[in-house]
Protein backbone atom coordinates (compact mmCIF):
# COMPACT_ATOMS: atom_id res chain seq x y z
CA UNK A 1 0.00 0.00 0.00
CA UNK A 2 1.26 3.62 -1.10
CA UNK A 3 1.11 6.40 1.19
CA UNK A 4 1.89 10.38 0.52
CA UNK A 5 5.88 10.86 1.60
CA UNK A 6 7.38 13.93 2.71
CA UNK A 7 11.43 14.50 3.49
CA UNK A 8 12.07 15.33 6.77
CA UNK A 9 15.40 16.60 8.53
CA UNK A 10 16.70 13.94 10.87
CA UNK A 11 19.36 15.40 13.27
CA UNK A 12 22.14 12.62 13.76
CA UNK A 13 24.90 13.41 16.15
CA UNK A 14 26.94 16.60 14.40
CA UNK A 15 24.73 16.18 11.18
CA UNK A 16 21.89 15.47 10.15
CA UNK A 17 19.62 12.95 7.07
CA UNK A 18 16.94 13.88 5.30
CA UNK A 19 14.76 10.50 4.98
CA UNK A 20 10.95 10.38 3.76
CA UNK A 21 8.44 9.72 6.25
CA UNK A 22 4.52 8.52 5.55
CA UNK A 23 1.63 10.98 6.34
CA UNK A 24 0.78 9.72 9.55
CA UNK A 25 -2.83 10.67 9.17
CA UNK A 26 -3.28 8.06 5.95
CA UNK A 27 -1.24 5.73 8.31
CA UNK A 28 -3.74 6.10 11.17
CA UNK A 29 -6.95 5.36 8.76
CA UNK A 30 -5.81 2.51 6.95
CA UNK A 31 -4.70 0.82 10.16
CA UNK A 32 -8.11 1.84 11.49
CA UNK A 33 -9.97 0.69 8.26
CA UNK A 34 -7.94 -2.79 8.66
CA UNK A 35 -5.91 -2.27 5.77
CA UNK A 36 -2.60 -2.80 7.58
CA UNK A 37 -1.41 -3.92 10.65
CA UNK A 38 -0.19 -2.03 13.51
CA UNK A 39 2.42 0.32 11.69
CA UNK A 40 5.44 0.02 13.88
CA UNK A 41 7.50 1.05 10.47
CA UNK A 42 5.92 4.06 10.00
CA UNK A 43 7.39 6.33 12.35
CA UNK A 44 11.01 6.74 13.54
CA UNK A 45 11.81 5.43 17.09
CA UNK A 46 14.58 6.65 19.50
CA UNK A 47 16.40 3.40 18.98
CA UNK A 48 16.86 3.90 15.31
CA UNK A 49 18.29 7.30 15.78
CA UNK A 50 20.35 6.66 18.57
CA UNK A 51 22.16 3.54 16.40
CA UNK A 52 21.98 5.74 13.40
CA UNK A 53 24.26 8.32 15.63
CA UNK A 54 26.19 5.56 16.64
CA UNK A 55 27.44 3.94 13.34
CA UNK A 56 28.54 7.94 12.03
CA UNK A 57 30.41 8.18 15.13
CA UNK A 58 31.88 4.65 14.67
CA UNK A 59 32.46 4.09 10.83
CA UNK A 60 34.94 1.49 10.81
CA UNK A 61 31.84 -1.02 11.73
CA UNK A 62 30.62 -0.63 8.46
CA UNK A 63 33.50 0.67 6.04
CA UNK A 64 33.44 -1.57 2.78
CA UNK A 65 31.36 -4.01 4.83
CA UNK A 66 28.41 -6.08 3.70
CA UNK A 67 25.23 -4.87 5.81
CA UNK A 68 21.83 -6.01 6.36
CA UNK A 69 19.21 -4.76 8.58
CA UNK A 70 16.13 -6.41 9.86
CA UNK A 71 13.00 -4.93 11.01
CA UNK A 72 14.33 -2.24 9.26
CA UNK A 73 11.04 0.38 9.42
CA UNK A 74 11.79 3.41 7.36
CA UNK A 75 15.62 2.31 7.62
CA UNK A 76 17.35 5.68 9.31
CA UNK A 77 20.33 2.70 10.38
CA UNK A 78 20.76 1.46 6.83
CA UNK A 79 20.59 5.02 5.10
CA UNK A 80 23.47 6.21 7.28
CA UNK A 81 25.74 3.47 6.83
CA UNK A 82 25.02 3.61 2.87
CA UNK A 83 27.43 6.08 2.41
CA UNK A 84 30.30 4.01 3.09
CA UNK A 85 28.99 0.36 3.64
CA UNK A 86 29.83 -1.86 0.25
CA UNK A 87 26.28 -3.08 0.34
CA UNK A 88 23.51 -2.22 2.03
CA UNK A 89 20.50 -4.78 2.37
CA UNK A 90 17.20 -2.88 4.19
CA UNK A 91 14.76 -5.30 5.26
CA UNK A 92 11.38 -5.47 6.76
CA UNK A 93 8.04 -7.71 6.99
CA UNK A 94 5.79 -4.47 5.79
CA UNK A 95 6.55 -4.20 1.98
CA UNK A 96 5.44 -0.40 2.51
CA UNK A 97 8.23 -0.01 4.86
CA UNK A 98 11.01 -1.16 2.15
CA UNK A 99 9.31 0.94 -0.37
CA UNK A 100 9.65 4.38 1.66
CA UNK A 101 13.36 3.07 2.83
CA UNK A 102 14.44 2.43 -1.33
CA UNK A 103 12.52 5.59 -1.98
CA UNK A 104 15.02 7.34 0.31
CA UNK A 105 17.72 5.47 -0.71
CA UNK A 106 17.19 6.95 -4.41
CA UNK A 107 16.63 10.06 -3.06
CA UNK A 108 20.84 10.02 -1.98
CA UNK A 109 21.26 8.12 -5.09
CA UNK A 110 22.99 4.88 -3.22
CA UNK A 111 23.62 2.53 -5.72
CA UNK A 112 24.50 -0.24 -3.21
CA UNK A 113 21.33 -0.15 -1.25
CA UNK A 114 18.67 -2.94 -1.90
CA UNK A 115 15.38 -3.95 0.45
CA UNK A 116 13.36 -7.12 0.67
CA UNK A 117 10.57 -8.14 2.53
CA UNK A 118 11.29 -10.33 5.52
CA UNK A 119 10.04 -11.36 8.26
CA UNK A 120 12.86 -12.42 10.83
CA UNK A 121 10.24 -13.93 12.95
CA UNK A 122 9.86 -16.38 10.16
CA UNK A 123 13.20 -16.79 8.58
CA UNK A 124 14.09 -19.97 7.11
CA UNK A 125 17.26 -18.68 5.69
CA UNK A 126 19.32 -16.05 6.96
CA UNK A 127 20.93 -13.65 4.08
CA UNK A 128 24.59 -13.39 4.49
CA UNK A 129 26.62 -10.10 5.90
CA UNK A 130 29.68 -8.82 7.67
CA UNK A 131 27.48 -6.79 9.97
CA UNK A 132 23.75 -6.88 11.31
CA UNK A 133 21.98 -3.80 12.15
CA UNK A 134 18.80 -4.44 14.76
CA UNK A 135 17.13 -1.44 16.51
CA UNK A 136 14.34 -1.63 18.87
CA UNK A 137 13.20 -5.32 17.76
CA UNK A 138 12.80 -6.59 21.55
CA UNK A 139 9.79 -5.11 22.32
CA UNK A 140 7.42 -8.28 22.32
CA UNK A 141 8.17 -10.78 25.20
CA UNK A 142 6.61 -14.01 22.86
CA UNK A 143 8.98 -13.37 19.92
CA UNK A 144 12.60 -13.50 22.14
CA UNK A 145 12.98 -16.88 21.40
CA UNK A 146 13.16 -16.51 17.69
CA UNK A 147 15.35 -13.52 18.12
CA UNK A 148 17.75 -14.74 19.93
CA UNK A 149 17.87 -17.94 17.46
CA UNK A 150 18.06 -15.37 14.43
CA UNK A 151 21.11 -13.40 16.62
CA UNK A 152 22.73 -16.51 17.51
CA UNK A 153 22.51 -17.69 13.82
CA UNK A 154 24.44 -14.77 12.63
CA UNK A 155 27.06 -15.00 15.78
CA UNK A 156 27.96 -17.93 14.52
CA UNK A 157 28.61 -17.24 11.22
CA UNK A 158 30.97 -14.68 12.59
CA UNK A 159 28.86 -11.43 11.57
CA UNK A 160 29.07 -8.24 13.72
CA UNK A 161 26.13 -7.66 15.45
CA UNK A 162 24.77 -4.03 16.58
CA UNK A 163 21.82 -3.97 18.79
CA UNK A 164 19.93 -0.69 20.26
CA UNK A 165 17.02 -0.75 22.89
CA UNK A 166 15.44 1.44 25.29
CA UNK A 167 16.09 0.06 29.00
CA UNK A 168 12.77 -2.28 29.08
CA UNK A 169 12.27 -4.02 32.30
CA UNK A 170 10.70 -6.82 30.51
CA UNK A 171 13.46 -7.12 28.53
CA UNK A 172 16.14 -7.37 31.09
CA UNK A 173 16.39 -11.28 30.72
CA UNK A 174 16.67 -11.10 27.12
CA UNK A 175 19.43 -8.51 27.44
CA UNK A 176 21.15 -10.90 30.18
CA UNK A 177 21.30 -13.18 27.88
CA UNK A 178 23.35 -11.43 24.95
CA UNK A 179 25.97 -10.23 27.91
CA UNK A 180 28.71 -12.90 27.31
CA UNK A 181 28.49 -11.80 23.28
CA UNK A 182 28.63 -7.86 24.28
CA UNK A 183 32.26 -6.25 23.26
CA UNK A 184 31.42 -2.78 23.54
CA UNK A 185 28.44 -0.83 25.10
CA UNK A 186 27.69 2.98 24.59
CA UNK A 187 24.12 4.83 26.14
CA UNK A 188 23.22 6.96 23.87
CA UNK A 189 19.80 9.92 25.09
CA UNK A 190 17.74 10.75 22.15
CA UNK A 191 15.79 13.83 22.94
CA UNK A 192 12.05 13.61 22.30
CA UNK A 193 9.21 16.02 22.60
CA UNK A 194 8.45 15.57 26.46
CA UNK A 195 11.61 13.67 27.36
CA UNK A 196 14.77 12.24 26.60
CA UNK A 197 14.77 8.32 26.13
CA UNK A 198 18.02 6.40 27.05
CA UNK A 199 18.77 4.08 24.33
CA UNK A 200 21.61 1.15 24.95
CA UNK A 201 23.42 0.05 21.91
CA UNK A 202 25.42 -3.10 22.14
CA UNK A 203 27.99 -4.40 19.79
CA UNK A 204 28.09 -8.04 19.47
CA UNK A 205 30.29 -10.66 18.80
CA UNK A 206 31.26 -14.36 19.67
CA UNK A 207 34.47 -15.48 20.05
Amino acid sequence: MRFSLALQTIQLADTSLEIFIPDEEAVRSAYQKGEIDFPYWSKLWPAANALASYLIHHPEYTKDKTVIELGAGLGLPSLVVAKNALSVLCTDYAEAAIEIAGASARYHGHQNFTTSIVDWTKMTARPKADVLLLSDVNYEPSVFQALQQVINGYLNDGTTILLSTPQRLMAKEFINYLLPFVVETEQINVEQKTDDVAISVFVLKKG
